[in-house]
């Protein structure tokens, strides 16, 4: 639980390790995606699992060819969308 933004190329080296090479990486609690975006910058084909749907779409946004937005957020815009389904709404920020 938490960010694993820093560890998860030695999460991934980890499995190799154990299981060595591997096609499908199952990220079931995705959370943030840090994991996701490791295994597909590894060339794993990445199955994405959230229950925060915004987060969820914005992943796969991301894993079809999509930028990141990269505009800041407010704290104030943040928790008017927070539980939005559709990531997109941060786009009429820009």
């Amino acid at each position: 639980m938490g960010s694993k933004r820093k560890l998860a190329t030695k999460i991934l080296n980890s499995i190799y390790n154990t299981i060595n090479n591997f096609e499908n990486f199952y990220d079931l609690f995705g959370g943030g995606g840090s994991m996701s975006i490791a295994s597909l910058q590894a060339g794993h084909k990445t199955h994405y699992n959230e229950l925060n749907a915004g987060v969820a779409n914005l992943l796969k946004h991301i894993k079809d060819g999509g930028e990141l937005p990269t505009k800041w957020v407010s704290r104030e815009e943040f928790n008017i969308y927070k539980n939005s389904d559709d990531w997109r709404v941060y786009r009429d920020w820009e």
